[in-house]
């Protein structure tokens, strides 16, 4: 996962009035979900190359 700076963001939802708070709680939902999608994709693969490898 990037390195975010919390205080940076803080400093910016208080300039914008908020209006960056929406961005914020977009990249903090959105990091783990591409974290599980990669996951997903490393087991479906590993999984596929110990299949092949039994099969062989």
């Amino acid at each position: 996962m990037p390195r975010r700076s919390t205080f940076l963001y803080f400093v910016l939802t208080l300039l914008t009035a908020g209006i960056f708070a929406l961005y914020w709680w977009y990249t903090v939902v959105q990091d783990p979900n591409r974290h599980f999608r990669a996951h997903r994709r490393l087991e479906r693969d590993l999984i596929e190359s110990i299949e092949q490898a039994i099969s062989d």
